[in-house]
């Protein structure tokens, strides 16, 4: 986690833990949002998976295996990632980032 966080383009795999790709995160939009899909732009899908994973400060996420394995056994990942991009959409991309150069 990283305030400049970027989501990686789908041209490389950047590592177990970062976010998806931006092709990867259009896909579950389109399948789990269709009208905010046909509303955005790579740009506006790749800021949405770029902020979940933004921070005022660089951040290390540690978890134990058992505990992603929990949490990877409870969640629909392309909905949950869909939901998460429409409200980062909703809330706006230049206020989430004027928010985070406040902080």
């Amino acid at each position: 986690f990283h305030p400049k966080y970027r989501t990686p383009d789908g041209q490389s795999w950047p590592g177990f833990g970062h976010m998806h790709s931006a092709p990867r995160l259009g896909k579950w939009l389109k399948e789990n949002d269709e009208e905010l899909f046909n509303k955005v732009d790579d740009t506006d899908i790749s800021a949405g998976g770029a902020f979940q994973r933004r921070t005022p400060h660089a951040t290390i996420n540690v978890l134990r295996a058992e505990q992603l394995e929990a949490a990877e056994g409870r969640r629909s990942t392309g909905s949950l990632y869909s939901v998460n991009i429409r409200r980062l959409y909703e809330e706006g991309f230049q206020k989430l980032e004027d928010d985070l150069r406040r902080e």
